[in-house]
């Protein structure tokens, strides 16, 4: 049953703050951290294909304008390359290609949950999908100029929020949402979707609302 229909009040309408198109921000800031004996590596920017390039560079404009990449002007240790994603919707989505950075990258070792770890619990459930989740936690100064910087055939650039593509991002995502929502009851998160759910239909409306 959706819970539209099922609670009293519809939460879109109740929180529009929550429910709305900009891009939100969980608390603090994250610092990633690499083996100091692993060798920086400088990487060149990769060609992209004629028929995506507009694309390619209207998605660059729109990751400056939400203010997730701004360009890079000065030399860095790391400068790794880029892949291009296309969407269903036929829209891009640009995300690092790091594969000498990650075998550097310290990894959190969190936890992260399956589905069958939390079925027990889901009798009545709903889901809330994060849109462009990583991209909630900004990285601090350090990470962000050091490690994230890409090279594009348009210019070099860095990232301020957690990029998609590198190999700890999954797991310091789902450790902050998880602090966050802690204490909460009837809600847990897998990666980028947070599950609402109940006992029954009354208590599962109580803890979406």
């Amino acid at each position: 049953m959706s819970w539209r229909n099922a609670c009293d009040n519809d939460p879109v309408n109740k929180y529009p703050d929550v429910f709305d198109e900009n891009l939100g921000t969980l608390p603090g800031k994250v610092h990633l951290q690499v083996d100091a004996t692993c060798k920086p590596v400088v990487l060149p920017a990769r060609k992209i294909p004629v028929a995506v390039r507009e694309k390619f560079r209207n998605e660059l404009k729109r990751l400056e304008d939400l203010k997730v990449i701004p360009p890079v002007d000065k030399r860095t240790e790391w400068v790794s390359q880029i892949v291009v994603a296309m969407k269903k919707s036929g829209s891009l989505r640009i995300c690092i290609d790091p594969k000498p950075l990650n075998a550097a990258l310290k990894r959190e070792h969190y936890q992260i949950p399956v589905i069958d770890d939390l079925l027990p619990d889901l009798t009545d459930v709903d889901k809330v999908d994060l849109a462009s989740a990583f991209w909630h936690l900004k990285l601090d100064e350090e990470s962000s100029v050091i490690l994230t910087t890409f090279a594009t055939p348009y210019g070099r650039f860095k990232w301020l929020r957690l990029p998609f593509g590198l190999n700890v991002s999954s797991e310091i995502f789902q450790k902050r949402l998880n602090q966050e929502l802690e204490g909460l009851p009837g809600v847990k998160c897998i990666a980028d979707d947070v599950l609402i759910y109940g006992t029954s239909e009354a208590d599962h409306d109580r803890n979406l609302v």
